[in-house]
């Protein structure tokens, strides 16, 4: 099987799944993730950076991304080595759209990170008042 994106090309002999995994999230390409997604693919592992699938699409603002790792198997608890969450990394953005699709799959809203800092925290100090009404 090879992936074209852009001018990128993958063989899934020569780069890993997950790296693939990355790439297509990464760079944005809806379509090439729908495609991967038809395989066997671990949606919870953690990369080489310590971080999971789903918190690099959170990290671009992908909201459809986001949409399709979650009812693909993306949990939206997990938590990376510092103890962020998928609820955590969009509140701290201020991806409202984000948060309220993360809310309406009934994540922890109550985690926090190593620095006992919660969704609700760093939605309150970044001053987006809007999650903060959805998240409190």
């Amino acid at each position: 099987m090879i992936f074209i994106l852009s001018n990128y090309e993958f063989r899934d002999y020569n780069q890993s799944k997950v790296d693939l995994l990355i790439a297509l999230i990464t760079l944005g390409e809806l379509e090439g993730l729908e495609n991967l997604l038809e395989e066997d693919i671990d949606l919870n592992i953690i990369d080489t950076n310590g971080t999971f699938p789903l918190f690099y699409a959170i990290y671009g603002g992908e909201t459809e991304m986001v949409e399709l790792l979650i009812e693909a198997g993306a949990e939206i608890d997990i938590k990376d080595q510092e103890g962020w969450t998928p609820l955590i990394l969009s509140a701290s953005k201020g991806y409202l759209d984000l948060v309220e699709i993360l809310l309406e799959r009934g994540p922890d809203v109550n985690a926090v990170n190593e620095y006992l800092a919660s969704a609700l925290i760093y939605a309150a100090g970044g001053g987006y008042t809007d999650i903060v009404a959805f998240t409190a």
